[in-house]
């Protein structure tokens, strides 16, 4: 898809090739498909462009018309006046109280009625028409000095809400509590064009990102500017500069911003310049160039590129791991190998996370050679986690690689490093609270280990003759770890030339069993594995069972399943129904927990035939 100036250009190129006749033949043909709301404006501009004069609501002051002058003057004075007011606080809401609202539980209702007793949002509602009017005629001057109020501001709300709160509500929240009709993304687009018009040139880039940035929206694109109106003089001048204004500023809606910049620019070798020049601040520039040069630049330049971003981009930055993968997949393109494990390693030293540690295991030639870096890598991960934190934080959307704890002890266990998984991360003395730890996924992934490699789907298992379908017990340990480890296999594709056709499950379930093969373990540590899983496996389910805590039931009968699956594949005869048998007997008055008992294979002899 064409960005603004692109298609500008073409339409430009497609209208110089057109004769005099054929352009008419073309407006007429526009003019014929227009709406009936867009012909007044059709007509108007095409008169403005013919040398004639265009009408607008807004009058334009002029000596021919001091009545309409004075008019635009005292509409202007009179909004200016009342939005003074309500930014110092003297005009403001009401709100009360919602008697319906109930603070105990999940109230669908408003916790406050709002107001309106003197009248502000009809107000703010007519100044954002009036400053639409002013861009439209040209008078950015007046347009400026209401959006210079009117963006970001604050209104307060007086009665029983200041009883409560002294938050004001923000003029871009009205729509949200349901107050008024204020279209403040127009307003903002509108701002912004009269600061671009009103600033001379060497002040235009300034004031028209302290004007996006005042505004609260970061959704706000140079091209939408461009768009909101008639064409904006100088652009072709105002582009360098907004982008060297741009570079220098700091934060992800300056970077934004500037990669909008440069894809408007359409100059590769400006974009590559620029990433070079604003690396420390705007490292995403490299994935830039790297994504919109694929099969435009030859390979070799893409790669000298990848491996010059690897070298620049300091390590903390996650896109530091996707320009790794660009490059990796060229790299594989040109039948470069050794160039693709290197950046494979480089991709999880900065975003260290399952998926990109089995992308290693599974796609490099010996992964013997990387075992030990991979391995110092997310050591070094752990040993910045606290020993007293069991929380797992939400994966943030931030721009630096922050590992939580799920990815740092299931790396650990994947590097076969159990004892000290057990230690740190699996040592929570209660039975419960379980959620907020490692303890569910971690039991998962040994009992898993413990049990034998399996295929999701029959088909798939009787290939070969090889693997077994996947028991409900082990079923469920790998769903809890695929889900705990957040695994995509449309991730793992990145930075490879594999096309995945396996679910998430069926393709990590394949590098599971992969894995396995190389961590083998001896008899002695088997069972000593064993018997301590089935430690955690008692002490959560009597502390579910003494909670009556029937949600767990569940969770509860698929770790039992998954310790005896275990025991079956250690050797032990009937070692899964034994084992469900004997947790079955401690608890068989409770029906509900037999139910979902059965439903992971126990063959109960109480079930009714």
């Amino acid at each position: 898809m064409m960005n603004f100036t692109q298609f500008l250009k073409a339409v430009d190129k497609a209208a110089a090739a057109m004769s005099k006749e054929q352009l008419a033949e073309f407006i007429h043909d526009t003019a014929r498909t227009l709406p009936e709301n867009q012909r007044e404006d059709f007509l108007a501009e095409m008169l403005l462009f013919a040398g004639g004069k265009e009408t607008h609501i807004c009058p334009e002051p002029s000596k021919a018309d001091q009545e309409a002058a004075a008019d635009f003057e005292q509409k202007r004075s009179f909004l200016r006046t009342r939005l003074e007011r309500m930014e110092s606080g003297e005009l403001c809401l009401e709100g009360s109280l919602n008697p319906e609202y109930d603070d105990w539980y999940s109230s669908a209702e408003e916790e406050f009625l709002y107001s309106d007793p003197e009248g502000i949002l009809d107000i703010i509602e007519e100044a954002c028409r009036f400053v639409h009017q002013c861009v439209d005629c040209e008078e950015y001057q007046a347009a400026c000095e209401l959006t210079g109020i009117l963006i970001g501001l604050d209104i307060m709300v007086g009665g029983e809400y200041q009883e409560y709160t002294d938050e004001p509500i923000n003029i871009n929240d009205l729509k949200s509590y349901h107050l008024g009709n204020v279209d403040y993304r127009t307003l903002v687009i509108d701002a912004a064009r009269a600061a671009y018009c009103a600033s001379a040139l060497s002040e235009r880039a300034d004031e028209l990102y302290i004007t996006l940035m005042n505004s609260g929206r970061r959704d706000i694109t140079l091209e939408m500017i461009l768009q909101g109106g008639r064409e904006l003089p100088e652009i072709d001048a105002f582009l360098p500069l907004w982008i060297e204004h741009l570079g220098r500023m700091t934060g992800s809606s300056a970077g934004k911003l500037l990669q909008e910049a440069l894809e408007l620019a359409d100059d590769g070798e400006q974009l590559l310049a620029n990433a070079r020049k604003y690396c420390g601040e705007h490292p995403e520039l490299y994935e830039q160039y790297l994504t919109a040069n694929q099969g435009k630049t030859d390979a070799d330049s893409l790669l000298a590129v990848g491996t010059e971003a690897l070298e620049a981009i300091e390590k903390k930055y996650l896109v530091r791991s996707r320009v790794a993968l660009l490059t990796s997949r060229t790299a594989l393109e040109q039948d470069r190998p050794e160039l693709a494990e290197t950046c494979w390693l480089e991709a999880f030293r900065s975003d260290t996370r399952v998926v990109n540690y089995l992308r290693l295991l599974m796609e490099c030639r010996d992964f013997s050679n990387v075992r030990e870096a991979a391995a110092q890598i997310y050591r070094e991960t752990c040993s910045q986690l606290r020993k007293d934190i069991y929380f797992l934080p939400v994966a943030g959307g931030g721009r630096e690689n922050q590992v939580n704890p799920t990815q740092a002890y299931l790396l650990a266990f994947l590097g076969g490093e159990f004892d000290y998984v057990r230690e740190r991360a699996m040592n929570a003395t209660n039975s419960l609270g379980w959620s907020a730890s490692f303890m569910k996924c971690g039991l998962a992934a040994f009992l898993l280990l413990l049990t034998e490699d399996g295929s999701l789907t029959q088909d798939a298992a009787q290939q070969g003759g090889e693997l077994k379908t996947m028991k409900p017990g082990a079923r469920e340990m790998l769903r809890r770890i695929v889900a705990a480890a957040g695994f995509d296999k449309s991730e793992y594709e990145k930075g490879t030339l594999r096309l995945i056709e396996e679910s998430n499950e069926g393709w990590f379930l394949t590098c599971w069993n992969h894995w396995k093969r190389t961590v083998p373990l001896s008899r002695e540590q088997r069972e000593a594995l064993l018997g301590w899983a089935e430690g955690l496996v008692t002490k959560r389910v009597q502390g579910i069972m003494e909670g009556n805590h029937r949600n767990y039931y569940g969770e509860c009968a698929a770790y039992i399943a998954a310790l005896g699956e275990a025991r079956e594949a250690g050797g032990e005869p009937n070692g899964k129904q034994a084992t469900m048998a004997k947790y079955m007997e401690a608890y068989n008055r409770r029906s509900a927990f037999r139910q979902v008992m059965r439903g992971y294979g126990m063959q109960d002899a109480r079930k009714k035939k």
